[in-house]
């Protein structure tokens, strides 16, 4: 991160940034044509827009992901074993739940029980739930890393090796989930929004 500051043209020019920025790209743009088809059509969001979200992210971010292995793993680069893809698949999946349909149920949970105005609820959850969410899908993502990296361990050590990175994993998927799902969904609902406001008044 210290690319950041010192050098920020040629960090926003890496391709590992440039990856997580079309997985986030992908994702936004996915979830925004869906809900605006459902909307024209009249038709329930959540099933399509879970389905369709979560093939289009995971598929990118797990490609992304065997590519960061491959550069960032220990040892010479080997195949990804299809347990590590399934184990990815399925840390994907919880996130774009958490990011894109968990948020309006418990916002509506909020709203229900008198804690909070609509708006203010929205926002909470939105920030709530991805970030909340790392607590399950970190220990998957550590597993996956460890098949690849660490071929050959017993369970226990496996399980060991994943309660040593927990804490720092998930603190920092923490960090970077809250600006990219927490924060970047409330700018993406409202520019959303505004947009289709403004589409309507036409």
């Amino acid at each position: 991160m210290t690319g950041l500051v010192t050098d920020p043209l040629n960090f926003f020019q890496q391709p590992a940034f440039l990856m997580i920025w079309g997985v986030y790209f992908i994702t936004y743009i996915a979830a925004n044509v869906v809900r605006t088809v459902c909307k024209k059509l009249e038709v329930n969001e959540e099933i399509p827009k879970f389905v369709i979200v979560t093939i289009l992210n995971t598929g990118a971010c797990v490609a992304k992901d065997a590519v960061f292995a491959k550069i960032f793993g220990s040892g010479p680069a080997r195949k990804i074993p299809a347990m590590t893809y399934a184990l990815f698949y399925t840390r994907d999946m919880l996130t774009m739940l958490a990011s894109f349909n968990a948020p309006g149920k418990i916002a509506e949970f909020f709203v229900r029980i008198g804690i909070m105005e609509p708006a203010l609820a929205a926002s909470v959850a939105q920030l709530l739930c991805p970030v909340g969410m790392q607590f399950l899908s970190t220990p998957i993502h550590l597993m996956g890393l460890n098949l690849y990296n660490s071929p050959g361990l017993e369970l226990s050590e496996r399980f060991k090796a994943i309660g040593g990175q927990y804490r720092d994993s998930c603190t920092g998927r923490m960090g970077r989930i809250l600006p990219a799902f927490g924060f970047g969904g409330i700018g993406n609902n409202m520019l959303r929004d505004g947009f289709h406001a403004k589409v309507m008044a036409v």
